[in-house]
Parts: structure tokens; C-alpha cells; sequence
């Protein structure tokens, strides 16, 4: 059987076996929590129910034959945060227990796209959360709107999404300097000093240092060699042993 080991892969296990877990903790609190009306009780219950069957059925999928699909990622990410909109829905809207999730969302969003992924995730979370705000305040039987909730969901939420863009950047810059030293050199020069000039430049844009310094003595030679990159520059001099003391 096929398996794919690339890292989007690697990263829809991870997500995949994270929902289930996510699915499983939230239908058991609502479980335990008696307090809550009926009728939005038993709909955010069947609705979990149903997603942590889809869950179980999507983990089995990524686990046994990957992500084929150049969309699959985009879709599902969809669907979880369209089920997001309907829990906050149907419990509270803006100050609803259910806003935890975004932090699921958020990550899933950071392991598949990194700084672009996680900011388009929260700006859709924030256009949900604006929007019923605005629902409520014309609805005239609607749940209770606490701000004290709201405020403190938008806040940890920022934080979160802060981090995560960080992470998600940082990340991104790691895999671009290790595939740009993965895929040097293309030619080897012959020259000595252009060979070094090469390699001090990629050790430059490695490191994303602004300046590389390099030195050495030839064996029975007490002349030092010293050779930098500096300012997108190759520079090289040779010195006395003693220039810059015993």
C-alpha cells in the first residue's frame, strides 16, 4: 500500500489524530455540563456526535493513503471551521465555551500554512465573532451577551494567533535554508578563493548572518590566512601570526 511521508502529510496525521481527541473531550464536557437548555444541549451533542464519526472516518483516510488531493487540506480546513461557526452559534454566539476551538483551528492552520494559514484563519474567526455580535444586538430573544467572556476570548485568541504566526514564519524560514543548503553547490568552482567566496556566502544566507568570518594557518606556515564575507562582499587577507597577539 502507498504512503506518503511528505511533511503535508505528516502534518494531516497529526491534525486528523488531534480532532478526534478535540471531539471526543468537548462531546464528554457537554456530557457533564446539565446546566445548558435542552434544545441547544442535544443539537451541539448530535452535531458532535456525527463530527467525531467524520473524524474517525478522516484519521483511518489520512493514516492509510495520505492527502492526494492538492485541496483536500483547504476543504477539510473548511468544514472544521464551518462547524466552529455553528457551535458558537448554537451556544452563546461571540462569549460562547465552544471558542476554545479556535485554538485547534488556529494551529491546524499554522502546521499546513504557516504565517499565511494561521492570519487568514483568525481573520475569518474575527468576521464570525463580528458578525454575531451584530446578530444579537438585533435579536430580541437571543442568549445572554456577557462582554466580560467575549473580551477575554479576543484577547487570549490575539496572543494565540501572535504566537503561532511567529512559530509558523520562523518555521518557514528553517525549511527554506535547509532546502537552500540541500540544493548547493549546483557547480563546484576550481579556484580555491571562489570556492571559499561560495561557501562563506551560503554559510551568510544559512545563518542569515551579516558577516561570515573564517581562519586558518597552513600546516608548517605561521602566516594566518583570514577570510569573510561581509556586506555581499568576499574579502581575504594574510597576516602574520602575531598580528593579533600570542
Amino acid at each position: 500500500m502507498y504512503r506518503s511521508f511528505s511533511q503535508p502529510n505528516q502534518a494531516e496525521k497529526f491534525i486528523a489524530s488531534g480532532r478526534i481527541v478535540l471531539a471526543v473531550v468537548v462531546l464528554f464536557a457537554i456530557w457533564l455540563d446539565h446546566n445548558d437548555s435542552i434544545t441547544y444541549s442535544m443539537a451541539v451533542y448530535y452535531l458532535l456526535a456525527v463530527y467525531l464519526c467524520y473524524s474517525i472516518a478522516l484519521v483511518l483516510t489520512v493514516w492509510r493513503t495520505g492527502i492526494t488531493c492538492a485541496y483536500s487540506a483547504v476543504v477539510i480546513h473548511a468544514f472544521d471551521l464551518l462547524l466552529f461557526a455553528v457551535l458558537m452559534f448554537l451556544t452563546g454566539g461571540p462569549a460562547s465555551p465552544f471558542f476554545v476551538i479556535s485554538l485547534f483551528l488556529l494551529t491546524a492552520a499554522t502546521l499546513r500554512w504557516q504565517w499565511t494559514g494561521v492570519h487568514s484563519t483568525a481573520f475569518i474567526i474575527l468576521v464570525v465573532e463580528i458578525f454575531m455580535v451584530i446578530y444579537l444586538e438585533y435579536l430580541p430573544k437571543g442568549p445572554v451577551f456577557r462582554i466580560d467572556n467575549f473580551v477575554f476570548n479576543i484577547c487570549y485568541f490575539l496572543v494565540a494567533t501572535a504566537l503561532l504566526g511567529q512559530l509558523g514564519d520562523s518555521e518557514k524560514q528553517q525549511r527554506s535554508r535547509a532546502s537552500a543548503l540541500a540544493n548547493w553547490p549546483i557547480t563546484i568552482p576550481e579556484e580555491f578563493y571562489s570556492l571559499l567566496s561560495n561557501i562563506l556566502r551560503q554559510c551568510s544566507l544559512f545563518f542569515a548572518g551579516s558577516r561570515i568570518l573564517l581562519l586558518w594557518k597552513d600546516e608548517g606556515n605561521s602566516m594566518l590566512h583570514i577570510a569573510w564575507w561581509s556586506s555581499g562582499q568576499f574579502h581575504h587577507s594574510i597576516e602574520s601570526s602575531d598580528t593579533f597577539g600570542p
